[in-house]
This record gives structure tokens, sequence and C-alpha cells, in this order.
């Protein structure tokens, strides 16, 4: 009798034991299911990250389209308050180094610009001298490659430009090339493109910013 309840009491130690542990089918079982949740958590990390670093991407785009817009207006409204030809047809006055003709340009700001510099008014020099752009024809596609310059003079805060024959040792060429296209739709309106491309992860992209520049002047008012 005390034998059999022995071995009564040892098959249900035996029992327990079983039931507590874990077969072989049910660890691959719960080994797969954490790896495809550690899997799609990271996967759906990493998205994250790609499409924050492709909206920066975009939005730098833009604002340096934007940057290319407001330069050649800027260059525009400088000719009308110095009462010239609103494309700068009048080369022996030209304040820039290109008129508005139909054509492709680079358009950047000057890497050493004035505080604030001032001029006198009736001097075309010293307006020419103050003028924080320029203006040239692109002749090849390397000249639109654009510069990030972390200058001193300008507080620390780091600003683009455009390639340029000298250039800081602190600049580093970034992923973007910017470009002005010019087309005259008539005597007195010239349509304005800014384009900006980049590639992101091997795969090319590109941004246009369009805007029609204006001789308001000319307004029977």
């Amino acid at each position: 009798m005390k034998n059999f309840l022995t071995h009564l009491q040892s098959r249900a130690q035996s029992r327990l034991r079983t039931r507590d542990g874990f077969t072989l089918l049910e660890l691959i079982i719960s080994f797969s299911v954490m790896s495809i949740v550690v899997f799609g958590a990271t996967s759906l990390y990493v998205t994250s990250i790609r499409s924050n670093a492709a909206q920066v991407e975009k939005f730098i785009a833009y604002n340096l389209a934007q940057e290319g817009l407001e330069g050649v207006r800027n260059i525009r409204d400088t000719y009308f308050r110095q009462s010239l030809p609103w494309d700068g047809s009048d080369t022996s006055v030209s304040l820039v180094d290109k008129p508005f003709i139909d054509g492709t340009y680079v358009i950047s700001r000057k890497i050493s610009l004035p505080i604030i510099q001032s001029f006198q008014s009736g001097s075309k020099e010293s307006v020419k001298s103050s003028m924080p752009w320029i203006f040239k024809a692109l002749s090849q596609k390397e000249d639109g490659l654009i510069y990030e310059v972390h200058a001193q003079e300008n507080a620390g805060v780091p600003y683009y430009v455009n390639k340029m024959d000298s250039l800081p040792a602190d600049s580093t060429p970034t992923m973007y090339n910017r470009s002005i296209t010019l087309s005259k739709i008539d005597q007195n309106r010239m349509l304005v493109v800014a384009h900006v491309e980049w590639v992101d992860h091997g795969i090319p992209k590109f941004l246009d910013l369009t805007t029609e520049l204006t001789n308001w002047k000319q307004r029977p008012f």
C-alpha cells in the first residue's frame, strides 16, 4: 500500500512539472509572436524617422525656392527705386550681372554681406555694391549647387549660397541644386520659376515655385 501511494505521489508531481513548463512548440510560437511584434514596432519607428527626414528635406527645398523668388523680386524693386527699367535692360547701369531676359539663372545672396550698408541713392555704383544678390546665367549645372555656410559674421546662424568662385572654409555642399528660369510673357510681365532638386535615398526629387513678375509701375494710375 505504501509503495502504491508513493507511486501516485510521484506521478502527480511529474504532471505538475509538465503543466508548469513549456513544450518546444509553445516556445517556438512564443518567440515567433515576439519577433513579429518587435519587427513591426521597429519598422514603424524607422518609417517614422524617414518620414520626418523627408519632411525636413522638403521644408528646406521650399525655403530655398522661396528665397530665389524673393531675390528676383527684390532686384526688380531695386530697379524701381532707382527709376531704372524694371527688367534691367539698361545694361549701362545694370545692378546685377544679367538683365531679366528669357533663360536659366543662378541667384544667390552674397557671401560677405554688410550688416547695414548705407548708400547714396543717386550713385548707381553705390547701389550696386550694396545689392545683396548675385544674379548670373547658369552655364553648367554645378553652378546651381547649394552650400551651407557657418559664418561668424552671421551671428553663427548658417545660411545657404550657390556655388561661387571662392567659398569660406567652413562651407559644406548640400544635396540641393537651385536654378531660376525666366520666361517673358509680354513687355511688362515675366514668369519666374524657382527650381530646387535633390536626391533622397537614391530617389531624385524636385520642387518648383512659380510667380509672375510685373512692371506694375506701368499701370494706368
